[in-house]
C-alpha cells in the first residue's frame, strides 16, 4: 500500500498555478487538496480502493456462510451428541450390573 501524500509532499503539475482560497489550496485545474492534509485520489486509486473493497465484501460474504456452516454442524453435533449420550445412559442402566462384574478380570487381563 502506498503512503498517503500530505500538502506538504503534493507538488502541481507543470504548468499549473497555485492559488489560496479561504485556506484551502487548488490547482488551476481545479485539483483541490482536503483541509486534513491529504491530496485528492486519483482515478488509478480509486479504481484500486474500488478492488480492494470488492475483495473485502466478497470475503466477509465467505466468512458469513462459513460461519452459517460452522452453527450448522454444531447444532447437528449436540444433537448427535445428547442422542448418544441418552443411549449410553440407557445401555448403562441396562448392562451396568454385568459390567461392574466383569470389570476386575478385563482389568487384571490388562495388567
Amino acid at each position: 500500500m502506498q503512503p498517503a501524500i500530505s500538502i506538504t509532499d503534493a507538488k502541481p503539475v507543470e504548468g499549473e498555478e497555485v492559488k489560496k482560497v479561504k485556506g484551502k489550496k487548488l490547482t488551476s485545474n481545479g485539483g483541490r487538496l482536503s483541509n486534513d492534509g491529504m491530496a485528492p485520489l486519483d482515478a488509478d486509486h480509486l479504481n484500486r480502493v474500488h478492488e480492494e473493497l470488492e475483495k473485502l465484501n466478497i470475503a466477509t460474504d465467505v466468512i458469513n456462510k462459513l460461519e452459517l456452516q460452522l452453527d450448522e454442524a454444531r447444532a447437528a453435533f449436540r444433537e448427535i451428541q445428547a442422542s448418544w449420550t441418552q443411549r449410553l445412559d440407557q445401555m448403562t442402566k441396562k448392562l451396568g450390573g454385568c459390567i461392574e462384574k466383569s470389570r476386575p478380570y478385563y482389568e487384571a487381563k490388562l495388567e
